[in-house]
């Protein structure tokens, strides 16, 4: 598995009460309305059962529930989530499955540590990963050993990996596969040092797994569970390689029509900025852009960005944008985004004139910047997670089995801004504790969505995170930026004592390698 804040276990790879198109129909909760949202009009699919909702200072809100999407995959054509927010992939094919000709492994951990066949052999774990690849839809073989040299780097090391991989297939390393001994994501961490020797310094895709996780090595303890665990590596890898690993039904009476956005070409972007802890002036805050660039909201690219300490405002988003609609273009047989769908994640409330004015501002100019004429509608929303407002069920019918409100609860009323276009959505089924709905604010809406519209848009997006079964938290391209910004603060090289610079502060300035923009292109590398 990516060792990243990800939930381990989030692939249900096989729970018996959830079901597919063409079977017996799915158990309900009361209250909810069918899953047949997927033909029908955004407005009348948004109009789930009305039910009742408690806030942390217990007052009874008037709630409505979503109704969910129907997925496609590659096998079935048809699946029903259901209502609990999480569905398995037992029998199912990825939407759209990558191929690769060429994939190495290495390891960071000593080899007599590890065994090679039996229960916790590493040749063991990478046959059932091969194997549960290809029957998601991956075409692989078996991944090429790397040489191991204790005198290696850790760079080295991969690159060895990766000769070793172009040597015996002929072809160029498309990824490369890192055991690690332990989940530690933190700078400096091992983990941190396979990132930037693949994103940054090699340009290789690289997937990372833990030997106690997976149940590998000498000691370890027999696996538990590995099919969930390698289903959930596979989802991963995918789409890393470009795959699709589920898309939104098509509507049999208009195909390839996106609920909300209909047929007409459109990007959905995603911006998130993460900031340094320290209070060196030298230390950057490390900004991130994603953006859709095909209907299947299933591929993404994106862009990291370094700028200012604690700076919000992203400086550099009118050539980022730039860029990205001309990748689009590219990408899409000469055809220019007709509507454009801009999430933007972490601004407080007092930030929304600023952010609004230069970044709504970048988007204009960028769109200048490639035709006078072409003036595409933006819709502008703010996602906040930082809040401190709760939503409880106010009755069973409207729990789940966790005492959550159900996926797709959504308040736009009563406790939302009296004039301004915002909503709490709890898109997720909880896992542990307390759920906490995501707020959206939405600050400019020239796509004229409706309130109904850009809600039952947001939520299906929810369904489509890359690295799970699971409805999450927050819209994928929100999430992405997210992911993406953290791995640039992996980026980051804290100097040496012993080449410490002295400064009034104390502190060195860190060196932050650069993803180029080429290979943020051309791979989820954050997935």
């Amino acid at each position: 598995i990516e060792v990243e804040d990800v939930e381990e276990w989030n692939v249900m790879y096989d729970t018996p009460d959830s079901s597919t198109a063409g079977s017996s129909s799915s158990s309900i909760d009361q209250g909810v309305a069918g899953t047949n949202a997927a033909s029908a009009t955004a407005e009348r699919g948004a109009m789930g059962d009305s039910a009742t909702a408690v806030t942390a200072d217990s007052e009874a809100e008037e709630t409505r529930v979503l109704n969910p999407p129907l997925l496609a995959y590659g096998s079935p054509e048809a699946l029903t989530p259901g209502t609990r927010g999480a569905w398995n992939l037992r029998d199912v094919r990825s939407s759209a499955g990558c191929q690769i000709k060429s994939w190495a492994f290495t390891t960071l951990v000593d080899p007599q540590q590890l065994v090679n066949e039996g229960e916790t052999g590493t040749m063991t774990f990478l046959r059932d990963l091969v194997q549960v690849c290809n029957k998601t839809g991956i075409q692989c073989q078996q991944p090429v050993l790397g040489p191991y040299d204790p005198r290696d780097s850790l760079e080295q090391r991969i690159k060895r990996a990766m000769d070793a991989a172009k040597a015996q297939t002929g072809t160029d390393c498309e990824m490369v596969l890192v055991l690690l001994e332990r989940k530690q994501t933190s700078a400096g961490s091992p983990y941190a040092l396979v990132k930037q020797a693949g994103d940054s310094l090699l340009g290789v895709r690289t997937q990372c797994f833990a030997a106690d996780k997976a149940g590998v090595g000498l000691n370890a303890r027999p696996p538990r569970g590995r099919i969930q665990y390698c289903a959930n590596v596979a989802l991963k890898i995918n789409a890393k390689m470009g795959g699709v690993n589920v898309k939104l039904l098509d509507d049999s009476r208009q195909p390839k029509a996106i609920p909300v956005v209909g047929t007409i070409p459109f990007m959905v972007f995603g911006a998130d900025v993460t900031h340094p802890t320290s209070f060196n002036q030298d230390d950057p805050s490390i900004a991130a852009v994603c953006a859709s660039y095909d209907r299947t909201l299933g591929r993404y690219m994106s862009r990291v960005i370094r700028q200012g300490h604690r700076q919000e405002v992203i400086g550099s988003l009118k050539d980022v944008v730039q860029d990205m609609l001309k990748e689009f273009y590219k990408r899409n047989n000469a055809r220019k985004p007709e509507a454009i769908i801009y999430y933007r994640d972490g601004v407080a409330d007092s930030q929304f004139p600023t952010v609004l004015e230069y970044e709504y501002t970048a988007f204009r100019q960028a769109c200048y910047a490639l035709e006078e004429t072409y003036c595409p509608p933006i819709t502008f929303v703010v996602v906040q997670k930082r809040h401190n407002t709760r939503l409880f069920p106010g009755d069973q019918a409207g729990a789940d089995s966790s005492g959550n409100c159900l996926p797709g609860t959504v308040v736009d009323s009563g406790i939302c801004h009296p004039t301004q276009f915002d909503f709490f959505l709890n898109s997720h089924a909880g896992l542990q504790g307390h759920n906490k709905p995501a707020h959206y604010h939405v600050l400019v809406d020239e796509n004229g969505f409706s309130a109904d519209a850009l809600q039952l848009f947001t939520y299906w997006q929810t369904y489509l995170y890359c690295r799970c079964t699971r409805s999450v938290s927050v819209c994928p391209a929100a999430y992405y930026a997210h992911l993406a910004a953290f791995r640039g603060r992996l980026m980051k090289r804290e100097a040496d004592e012993g080449s410490m610079v002295s400064s009034g502060s104390g502190e060195h300035p860190p060196e932050v390698l650069q993803i180029p923009d080429a290979y943020a292109n051309s791979t989820m590398f954050f997935a």
